[in-house]
């Protein structure tokens, strides 16, 4: 899972890096946050969309571990 900022100066890096993990073929979920700035993840307490993107990250997270440990 890769989360962006809209105005953010690492946007176009995370872009790009989930265009390259979808393009090795690598299942992957990328969602930009529009009028969120860089940091805007670790503030849950003011912003639902910080709230949001955290539920992203960790459901992403959770489901990568489930399948990985139910694999080996």
């Amino acid at each position: 899972t890769v989360i962006t900022a809209e105005p953010d100066p690492l946007r176009d890096e995370g872009n790009a890096f989930a265009e390259k993990l979808k393009a090795a073929g690598v299942p992957v979920v990328w969602k930009e946050y529009p009028g969120m700035v860089h940091g805007f993840f670790h503030m849950q307490g003011f912003l639902k969309a910080a709230r949001e993107a955290m539920d992203l990250g960790v459901e992403a997270m959770k489901k990568d571990f489930v399948e990985r440990k139910e694999s080996v």
